[in-house]
C-alpha cells in the first residue's frame, strides 16, 4: 500500500540572478561612477566603484541559478555550482537560522557530518519547512 502522506509532485524552487534589484544596483552603480568622473573623484573611487559594476555585470551576464527540487527519495540543491544530491533518508533533520530577510540552511545527515546550503537556494522558510515536513523530513528553527 502506497504511502497517502506523500506528495505526487516534487516541490522546485528556483531563483535567478537577473532580478530587478540586481539591474537596478547595475544602473545605480553606473551612475555613481558617471558622476564620481563628472566631478572628478580620485582614481581609487573610480576603481571602487568599476569593481562594483564588473561584480554586477557578471551576476547579469552568467546568470547563476539558485533553487532546490524536493521529491520523494531525494534533495537535489544547485547554489554557484553543479548540483548536488542527498538521499532523504540519509537526513536526521534541516535546521533554519533565520538573519533579516535571509535564512541559514543546515542539513545535518544522520552520519554526523553537515551540508550548509546558500540561502538563496530555498524558498522563503515557512515554504521550505512544509515542503519537507510533507515528506517526512524532520525540520527546526534555531
Amino acid at each position: 500500500m502506497a504511502d497517502t502522506t506523500m506528495p505526487d509532485t516534487p516541490f522546485a524552487y528556483e531563483k535567478s540572478s537577473r532580478r530587478p534589484m540586481t539591474w537596478a544596483a547595475l544602473i545605480a552603480t553606473c551612475g555613481f561612477l558617471v558622476v564620481a568622473w563628472i566631478y572628478a573623484a580620485p582614481w581609487d573611487i573610480l576603481a571602487l566603484w568599476a569593481l562594483a559594476i564588473i561584480g554586477l555585470a557578471y551576476l547579469v551576464m552568467k546568470n547563476p541559478k539558485y533553487g532546490i527540487r524536493l521529491n520523494d527519495k531525494t534533495l537535489t540543491y544547485w547554489a554557484r555550482g553543479p548540483e548536488q544530491a542527498i538521499a532523504l533518508s540519509d537526513i536526521d533533520h534541516v535546521a533554519f537560522r533565520p538573519v533579516t530577510e535571509s535564512s541559514y540552511i543546515t542539513v545535518h545527515l544522520r552520519s554526523g557530518q553537515n551540508v550548509r546550503i546558500f540561502a538563496d537556494a530555498f524558498p522563503p522558510i515557512d515554504r521550505a519547512i512544509a515542503a519537507f515536513t510533507a515528506r517526512g523530513v524532520k525540520t527546526t528553527r534555531e
